[in-house]
């Protein structure tokens, strides 16, 4: 089928600012260098004010059927930077699966990190899955991913959704979520679950009441299954990594348009 000029014209336009975004965002990253943190917890001595959640997923903390869970410091067994094996002398924490039909989740000390969570930061962190000989599988959505990170905020929840999973009773498997519109965050509403627009995603963060992160991952074994985090931090996000996420949002939004 012939397509008119104008719809040519509009099809082309966007491929230079994308391919401009893509090159400027390749080049500084490659010369900027790593950005110190804002705040962290790396559960030396304690659990840092952490608190915990059993609640309905994907991380709808603040919603009917939620109860408050125990955290557990352990002094021996935490991550290296940047994940590997168990580490001992090295602290962190985690939770034990709740059971019934809510998953556990993990809040970082909501005093120490207020303010913290804006648009173009990053949290770093590492994670820890247990069957502890109970068996089970991950508990996915239809996407096959897992509900990482969760930002609640009154009638929409942002998710970041991840597929790149832990080993179960494997290593400390690291994690580096952008606070920033890109393909692995989806915002679930009274509308359904879709892809957030930039303004989206900008208001249902300044409007945040809480940001939990998944430490319940499997389902079906004998919920005695643990999930740990450690060496968490909020970090500021490159300019370059601003720069790509806004580039895979204008990718995204070319496909929506095109089809």
């Amino acid at each position: 089928m012939k397509r008119s000029c104008s719809s040519v014209a509009r099809s082309r336009l966007p491929v230079l600012p994308f391919a401009q975004l893509i090159a400027a965002a390749l080049l500084a990253i490659a010369v900027t260098p790593a950005s110190a943190a804002l705040a962290g917890s790396d559960f030396a001595t304690d659990a840092d004010g952490w608190l915990g959640y059993a609640c309905p997923n994907p991380g709808n903390c603040l919603g009917v059927g939620s109860a408050n869970l125990a955290v557990t410091w352990n002094a021996d067994g935490g991550a290296p930077a940047g994940g590997g094996a168990a580490q001992a002398a090295n602290g962190y924490i985690e939770t034990v699966d709740p059971g019934g039909s809510t998953a556990a989740r993990v809040e970082p000390d909501p005093n120490k990190y207020a303010g913290l969570y804006a648009l173009g930061r990053s949290l770093s962190f590492d994670v820890l899955v247990r069957s502890n000989g109970g068996g089970g599988v991950y508990d996915l959505d239809a996407f096959a991913a897992a509900p990482l990170v969760a930002i609640e905020a009154p009638g929409a929840i942002l998710v970041y959704a991840a597929s790149d999973l832990p080993v179960i009773d494997g290593d400390w498997k690291h994690y580096d979520v952008p606070l920033a519109n890109g393909p692995n965050w989806f915002l679930a509403s009274l509308a359904g679950v879709a892809s957030p627009s930039d303004g989206q995603f900008a208001a249902t963060l300044a409007a945040m009441t809480r940001l939990t992160l998944i430490s319940e991952w499997l389902k079906e074994g004998g919920e005695v299954d643990t999930g740990a985090i450690d060496n968490f931090q909020v970090v500021p996000l490159p300019g370059a990594l601003v720069l790509l996420a806004s580039a895979g949002a204008l990718l995204g939004a070319r496909r929506r348009t095109a089809g």
